[in-house]
């Protein structure tokens, strides 16, 4: 059985450097086929019920699979098709294993990936 959690932060305009609205979704733990479910979910909801750039803080991730990048190329296909904006994830380096499979995957090519959550708040919007 899989341990994760899925919480939403609160960020302070001041912090967005853009002024732009963009919602925080932290995630730590294992995801993988058990979790992505759950993460899938929680990333469409905020899609659907918000105008905002989503971000996604893996900081305290372990391990991500295949069907979790999935979940966030989904994620961020759809941002393109209703907002123009690709997701912004968070993986620093000092997560080298998770950074690693994102490299493996070659999801910056979708994927904003950046090495703080300071740094994806202040980051203009690539796809913008």
């Amino acid at each position: 059985m899989s341990f994760y959690c899925i919480s939403d932060a609160t960020v302070d305009p001041a912090d967005a450097g853009s002024g732009t609205d963009i919602a925080v979704t932290v995630v730590s733990g294992v995801l993988d086929y058990e979790s992505s479910p759950a993460l899938k979910s929680h990333l469409m909801h905020q899609v659907k019920t918000s105008q905002r750039r989503l971000v996604v803080d893996l900081s305290d991730v372990t391990f991500i699979d295949s069907t979790t990048i999935g979940v966030l190329v989904g994620t961020s296909a759809k941002l393109s098709e209703t907002r123009r904006s690709k997701l912004a994830v968070v993986c620093p380096e000092a997560n080298w294993r998770v950074q690693r499979i994102l490299e493996i995957a070659r999801v910056e090519t979708v994927l904003d990936v950046q090495a703080s959550l300071e740094a994806a708040l202040s980051a203009p919007d690539p796809a913008a």
